[in-house]
């Protein structure tokens, strides 16, 4: 752990930009029966029930000493995520 902290701690360097790398999956969700529109007096109407459109995963990666968004992947694989930013821009 220390070792890691000790990188966070180097001088800014252009040349060897430090990136740091996360993902996050979300379950994809559908409607089963249309909204009901406004109504006087009432807001849009949505029913509770859903149907299950499968799982996406969103990478994302940050250079944070320059607070620099580098690259953000959809729908990548293994291979794309290990390979990430050259292969998955």
């Amino acid at each position: 752990m220390d070792d890691v902290l000790a990188v966070y701690q180097m001088p800014y360097d252009a040349h060897v930009p430090l990136i740091c790398m996360d993902e996050s999956s979300k379950q994809l969700i559908g409607e089963v029966h249309p909204p009901i529109g406004v109504a006087p007096g009432h807001g849009q109407v949505l029913d509770r029930e859903y149907v299950r459109n499968g799982v996406g995963s969103i990478f994302v990666g940050i250079e944070l000493r320059v607070q620099d968004i580098t690259g953000v992947w959809g729908a990548a694989t293994k291979f794309c995520a290990a390979a990430a930013p050259k292969t998955c821009g």
